[in-house]
């Protein structure tokens, strides 16, 4: 079986990937366990995410570049540490998140930056008033309800693979992500 150009394209943007794409996957990452060169495919199809992530995290282009080419590098480094018990792009992640809390160990401050992160057809209707007061009313959140907000919504995981990157159960992830909403929303009708 074979990863098609379709599939990769399709699962670098960000959509789901699909049953056929996951067999290829566990594939593809035999495959880079026994030859690194075999590795580019599984960076075509994840590099988008990672970068989104850490772009919502560190809010520098630059840093975002940097951080995501050392995610892979060290993905490919211990990628007979990954055991195939979750999800992949969930490994992934956990690697940027550790890396991005590296990058601001000595900072109190964590971003997320609307502009650069949000893609233009999210933002179509929305008018630049809106979404600065939404900027501020994200600025209230805490460290960790904006990170459960970047690992939703900016890299799109499931409350399963957000429990992964951060070591929570699914249903404490459902939670805490409907009360960050809750909260939102009762900031936003004040």
């Amino acid at each position: 079986m074979t990863l098609g150009e379709d599939d990769l394209l399709s699962s670098a943007s960000g959509k789901r990937v699909s049953r056929k794409a996951a067999i290829t996957l566990t594939e593809m990452l035999k495959a880079a366990k026994k030859d690194q060169a075999a590795f580019y495919l599984i960076y075509l199809q994840f590099v988008d995410r990672v970068y989104a992530y850490t772009l919502a995290k560190v809010g520098s282009h630059q840093d975002a570049e940097d951080l995501t080419s050392e995610v892979f590098i060290r993905a490919i480094r211990h990628l007979n540490r990954y055991r195939e018990k979750g999800s992949f792009l969930a490994w992934l992640l956990t690697i940027a998140r550790n890396l991005t809390f590296d990058h601001y160990r000595n900072r109190d401050h964590q971003c997320l930056d609307l502009e650069a992160v949000a893609l233009h057809e999210q933002n179509k209707g929305i008018d630049l008033d809106m979404q600065l007061f939404l900027k501020s009313q994200l600025e209230k959140l805490n460290k960790d309800e904006v990170e459960l907000l970047i690992l939703r919504y900016t890299t799109g995981l499931t409350f399963g693979e957000i429990g992964q990157v951060i070591g929570k159960k699914e249903d404490a992830v459902r939670k805490a992500h409907n009360k960050v909403l809750d909260k939102l929303r009762s900031q936003m009708e004040e």
